[in-house]
């Protein structure tokens, strides 16, 4: 029984993509900036998303802007992201180049990033917590200061010293 539930799942999947695949990709790429790889990885991870709720969707008239709405979401979200990794980069002086990337550059990013873990490392947890929130996830200070269980006060007082902390580590790459 449960293998003809599954069966008929990746049926319906099948049925979707091949339906709104284009559709969905072309909300993408209206925010890819010219960059269909990135598109096609939002339009996939779309259909991920849709995998994960077709038990609960009826698929009938509400998918088409189900889909469209899980695709704006989605590139925003990655968009988001981005702003936010290069904001941290631009913290510790550092920017991606608009360059190809060259084997020397992946190295020194990897080293970057390692480094940036080590020291996320030997902060406290809350500090560990309170920068995530704000620099990864986009929360204002005082929204993560309530996540986090402290005043917004003394939220900006650890995620200050976190980051004098974190501007006195050692950064090895030369870009």
């Amino acid at each position: 029984m449960s293998q003809t539930l599954e069966n008929d799942g990746r049926q319906l999947l099948e049925a979707a993509y091949r339906q709104h695949a284009n559709y969905v990709f072309k909300v993408c790429i209206k925010f890819a900036a010219g960059d269909r790889d990135w598109a096609i990885d939002r339009t996939h991870n779309v259909f991920l998303q849709l995998n994960d709720k077709l038990k609960t969707l009826r698929l009938d008239e509400e998918l088409r802007p189900w889909l469209r709405r899980v695709a704006i979401n989605e590139c925003l979200m990655d968009l988001r992201r981005r702003e936010r990794r290069q904001r941290l980069l631009r913290m510790f002086g550092r920017s991606e180049e608009s360059s190809p990337a060259t084997p020397q550059r992946e190295v020194a990013l990897k080293r970057d990033v390692i480094a940036l873990d080590r020291a996320l490392g030997r902060l406290s947890a809350k500090q560990r917590m309170l920068l995530g929130l704000i620099y990864f996830e986009g929360e204002t200070l005082t929204d993560a200061a309530k996540l986090v269980g402290v005043s917004k006060g003394q939220a900006s007082k650890l995620r200050q010293s976190a980051l004098e902390k974190l501007a006195r580590e050692p950064w090895e790459s030369d870009r």
